[in-house]
């Protein structure tokens, strides 16, 4: 348990480097323990400690992560897209939600914990051989929507058999979790964002003016209509 602890100490320094608050109030372990009993699947330890303080939560600003193997959303440089990771919130970013949605869609071996926004998820190996491993899954390649287009050599493989829309991320939670990176802003974005602030600005002080005059000319009527001039 130690050495779970001095792996968890690792993960909250990097959180804290990259920006992703805690929760106010933690889960409860019984929220684990609910779906582990549901499913008769077992959470790897470090990602119980990280969901329970983390679960349901956004980075503070836009980030990105390494993976090991290449999938089509995959950047020049090896870096995916981030969005959110899923808790226990009972919203449609909960585990268990997510779980029954993502139901004979994705090989039992593993469960959704996060996405990117895009349709795609951020699944954590619970069993076999791929206990603890992160993988990404593509929504584009989905083995039902071969089936369905009539690829025959789809009709007679499950479901747990056919990973060619899955990619190995990380072989563990931690590598995973310090693999994140502030996604660099462009100069060509630093550009667009510094005009859209001028404006924002521009266009706050003029609509400043606009209503401070309104207001001083309403105010002027009053007392006209006070001293008897209107």
């Amino acid at each position: 348990m130690k050495e779970i602890s001095e792996q968890f100490n690792l993960i909250e320094e990097h959180l804290y480097t990259i920006g992703l608050p805690s929760r106010d109030v933690v889960y409860s372990e019984v929220d684990i323990t609910k779906i582990e009993e549901k499913y008769n699947i077992s959470f790897p330890e470090i990602y119980k400690l990280f969901v329970l303080k983390y679960g349901n939560s956004k980075f503070e600003q836009e980030v990105i992560y390494k993976s090991l193997e290449l999938s089509p959303c995959t950047d020049k440089n090896g870096f995916n897209a981030f969005d959110s990771f899923f808790g226990f919130d009972g919203g449609l970013d909960d585990v268990s939600h997510k779980i029954n949605q993502y139901y004979e869609r994705i090989p039992s071996s593993l469960i959704p914990i996060a996405d990117d926004g895009k349709g795609n998820l951020i699944c954590i190996g619970v069993k076999d051989g791929f206990n603890e491993k992160i993988y990404f899954w593509y929504h584009e390649n989905e083995l039902i929507a071969n089936v369905m287009l009539n690829e025959k050599k789809y009709g007679n493989i499950g479901l747990d058999d056919y990973w060619e829309n899955v990619f190995l991320v990380s072989d563990s939670f931690v590598d995973f979790i310090r693999s994140f990176e502030i996604e660099p802003v462009e100069e060509g974005q630093k550009v667009e964002l510094k005009i859209v602030k001028e404006r924002m600005n521009t266009d706050f002080i003029a609509n400043m003016l606009a209503a401070r005059a309104e207001l001083e000319a309403k105010e002027k009527e009053r007392k006209d209509k006070k001293n008897g001039k209107g």
